[in-house]
């Protein structure tokens, strides 16, 4: 006869049952991760800091540590970090994404990261993108090709299937997963409003043919505003006025509405300067670039730059021909651009020139932006996911000397303006060379931007922080040094 043994699984689909070095009792189970058994308390207990949900074969090695295998995650070792008895952290130690096709990534202020795959679903990196796992319940097809979020963590994606795909939402960082519409379009772009992140917009294709749709409503409810002629890929919303819509398409150029979708027309042809039709991506420039405002084009044949005076489109950089261009990247002030035919490249504004980065003829589709490592992730067509550490990245701020007299303390000044919107300016102090650290916190205490990490002249500084991304509100400017650490409120009211 068969007795239930020990508390706290009773509902659990085990998958697996192990035993550790020293006799101890483990189990995996099929939604919840790995456990291990008590025998004081007769209870099955939760272990590791596992970031997949089923562990279908689960053993110790001999130092302890704990090893689990989940379908399609690889393999992870649960390791105890503060010796405690207790197994708390978890590493990927075998990876599975040697051929997968990345098709989008996000990056959230705290470093955590999402790629949309094509045959994966969705994955899921807390480390900056050295190991990832799956995050597909509730998912019924895991042909995933756009990925976008919210800044309050919502997740949507979108689906290429002639059947089961369409819109879908996270609102538990990608854990569960909820259909939305149009399951009989294959969604191969979203942008969210960054004026208003309720509206919401999806390139949906279906027989050749490209149709924009929108939701006012967070994802709720669509209609369709407009349809075309080829495939819709690209979606831009004007930074400074949600009333500027433009769309890239496969084969008819670059179509743009003044009028929050009413009315279209055509501003990207061979007409008018856009010698290749077939538009990969769009982007406004951030307002930390150079280009600070204007419309980039990656076409299949090249990078163009709208001029808004004459209404024409022009090559952007030497060379630029050249390259079948998929994505592009502003990362502070340099230009990125993945590349179906030569990997991926950067522009030079000293030559004019952009320059080869390398992955050779691996083709490359998108990027993120690791503040806090300094990282650059690159997901590519059928290998991957590449890292380009040690970028030297600023995309939040500027520094500047302003002062020649040197002061007798440190200090963190009060910002201005303030309230701002969406700039402000920050001085400090720095008494003598040393260490500090500046970073914006929002007042959940979270830290969404790290404006200073390092060493710093003795003098008295300026530092800007763009917060165009940030929601309006209050947040907490903490500087940091060897000695003494200072905190302003700041007030972002758009």
């Amino acid at each position: 006869s068969w007795i239930q043994f020990g508390l706290g699984l009773d509902d659990e689909p085990i998958e697996s049952l192990g035993s550790g070095p020293n006799g101890e009792l483990l189990a995996g189970a099929r939604e919840s991760g790995a456990y291990y058994f008590n025998f004081i308390t007769g209870e099955w207990l939760s272990i590791g800091n596992l970031p997949i949900f089923t562990v279908a074969s689960i053993t110790a090695g001999k130092f302890g540590e704990i090893y689990v295998g989940a379908p399609g995650e690889g393999i992870y070792a649960i390791f105890d970090t503060d010796f405690d008895g207790l197994p708390d952290q978890a590493h990927q130690i075998a990876n599975f994404l040697t051929n997968a096709v990345i098709q989008g990534l996000v990056v959230a202020p705290n470093g955590d990261m999402w790629a949309a795959t094509y045959g994966y679903g969705i994955l899921y990196s807390n480390d900056g993108g050295l190991c990832w796992t799956r995050m597909n319940r509730n998912l019924e097809n895991l042909w995933t090709f756009s990925i976008a979020r919210r800044t309050d963590g919502t997740l949507f994606i979108g689906i290429w299937a002639d059947s089961k795909g369409g819109v879908w939402r996270s609102t538990d960082g990608g854990r569960n997963w909820e259909f939305l519409a149009l399951p009989d379009r294959q969604i191969v772009s979203i942008a969210i409003d960054p004026n208003n992140e309720d509206i919401i917009y999806v390139g949906a294709n279906v027989s050749g043919t490209g149709s924009i749709y929108r939701s006012l409503d967070g994802g709720d409810t669509w209609v369709i505003i407009n349809s075309f002629t080829e495939p819709v890929w690209s979606i831009t919303i004007d930074p400074s006025d949600s009333n500027r819509i433009v769309v890239g398409t496969l084969g008819v150029g670059v179509w743009e509405s003044l009028n929050f979708g009413f009315d279209w027309d055509q501003i990207g042809s061979p007409l008018n300067g856009l010698d290749n039709p077939y538009v990969f991506d769009l982007h406004f420039a951030p307002g930390f670039s150079p280009f600070a405002g204007q419309l980039f084009a990656g076409t299949d044949a090249g990078v163009y730059r709208f001029d808004d005076f004459t209404n024409t489109w022009g090559l952007f950089g030497l060379n630029s021909e050249d390259y079948q261009i998929r994505t592009l990247e502003f990362v502070g002030s340099m230009i990125f651009a993945g590349t179906w035919n030569s990997g991926i490249i950067e522009y030079n504004p000293i030559t004019n020139e952009w320059e080869d980065l390398g992955l050779a003829d691996i083709p490359v589709v998108a990027f993120a932006v690791h503040e806090f490592s300094q990282t650059l992730i690159i997901g590519t067509s059928g290998q991957g996911l590449y890292l380009m550490p040690n970028l030297s990245i600023s995309t939040d701020v500027e520094d500047e000397i302003v002062g020649s007299e040197m002061p007798s303390t440190f200090e963190l000044h009060q910002n201005y303006p303030n309230p701002f919107n969406p700039q402000t300016t920050i001085p400090f102090d720095v008494r003598e060379t040393s260490y500090v650290r500046i970073a914006v916190y929002d007042i959940l205490g979270r830290r969404i931007a790290t404006l200073v990490d390092g060493t710093m002249q003795a003098g008295q500084h300026l530092i800007t922080w763009q917060a165009g991304d940030r929601p309006s509100g209050t947040y907490l400017i903490r500087m940091e040094t060897d000695r003494q650490v200072f905190t302003k409120p700041v007030v972002l009211l758009k």
